[in-house]
């Protein structure tokens, strides 16, 4: 038994053969509550469609699986926790893993078996880029992330 677990643990080291990671996993309950955190949280500045304006990046598309493709699900989630601006790590783990399970369903990873949790180290491999039909959101109370007139474009 000792000699199997040496051996495995050996081939997971060497370099260019290396052990299969499990993909990305998140459950469709879980995006879709974070579809409804992202709303209230991130559209404001990512907009709605999260094509993102100004200085808020793209979190979804070409763009985003070229930048984020075989990184961690682990750096997305670190990253995630910086926001909103000025109130990092106010959501609470659950709400920014469901708001990165959101994310990972509109770039076409398909839900897995288990949620997502904020300790995951999957890879980021699987995309299909091509996000699920959506149903509209309803628009959060004024206030609360709600977003400016016009997608945040100052109404107009």
């Amino acid at each position: 038994m000792k000699a199997a677990y040496v051996a495995l643990v050996t081939l997971g080291t060497l370099p260019g053969i290396g052990l299969a990671q499990q993909p990305v996993s998140y459950s469709a309950r879980q995006a879709a509550a974070g579809r409804e955190a992202y709303a209230q949280n991130c559209a404001e500045c990512h907009l709605d469609d999260m094509r993102g304006s100004f200085e808020a990046p793209e979190l979804a598309g070409p763009n985003f699986l070229n930048f984020w493709g075989g990184r961690s699900v682990g750096e997305l989630l670190d990253v995630a926790t910086t926001m909103p601006p000025d109130e990092e790590d106010s959501l609470g783990d659950a709400v920014y893993a469901s708001i990165v399970a959101y994310i990972l369903e509109r770039n076409g990873f398909p839900e897995g078996p288990q949620v997502l949790a904020m300790s995951a180290q999957n890879p980021l491999d699987g995309a299909t880029g091509i996000a699920p039909p959506q149903q509209p959101v309803a628009t959060a109370p004024a206030g609360r992330g709600g977003g400016r007139a016009g997608g945040g474009r100052g109404g107009r």
